[in-house]
């Protein structure tokens, strides 16, 4: 079973934003403030090597039953080796992680905010070769009480490491 707390996020120094579809921004915790100021903002601009992927029109049971898209944005650490292409994650398999996850989340009342911080740690946590990453889960409207699509964006980055700087699919 999966369960969820801001304290471990805190205690890790992990930078978390969330964005709630209806207008509603929760500022960004920003844990450890020497974090900031220990990466230098132009080597990480300089260059950036990041991927994604989306799930559309996918049907989970959450909250009674509900139509999904999923975005998937990435970015690798500075140093992975670029010749390797073993030290790249294969797509592929972190599709079906967020494809499990959603058919086994254990809590059918959890906002959707909340299941989403929970899938963006569980990836991050997976793969080291990820320094950053955000995940856009956007939520159809499927009956008249939920007819506005609403979306819930968490960006994660790990201490010491570079930010996801840009989305590709935007």
């Amino acid at each position: 079973m999966l369960q969820f707390s801001l304290r471990p996020l805190v205690g890790m120094g992990l930078v978390v934003s969330s964005v709630l579809g209806i207008g509603v921004k929760i500022p960004q915790i920003a844990t450890q403030p020497a974090f900031a100021q220990s990466l230098d903002p132009i080597e990480c601009a300089r260059t950036q090597e990041s991927f994604g992927f989306q799930l559309r029109d996918w049907q989970v049971e959450h909250q009674g039953f509900a139509t999904l898209n999923v975005d998937v944005n990435y970015r690798f650490v500075n140093d992975i080796a670029v010749d390797d292409p073993e030290n790249y994650p294969d797509f592929v398999l972190i599709a079906q992680e967020v494809e499990d996850f959603f058919e086994n989340y254990p809590n059918e009342t959890d906002y959707w905010e909340l299941m989403n911080k929970q899938l963006a740690r569980m990836l991050l946590d997976n793969h080291p070769q990820i320094s950053s990453l955000e995940i856009k889960v956007t939520v159809m409207p499927t009956t008249p009480r939920n007819r506005f699509p609403r979306h819930s964006i968490v960006t994660l980055t790990r201490p010491n490491q570079c930010p996801l700087m840009h989305n590709a699919g935007e």
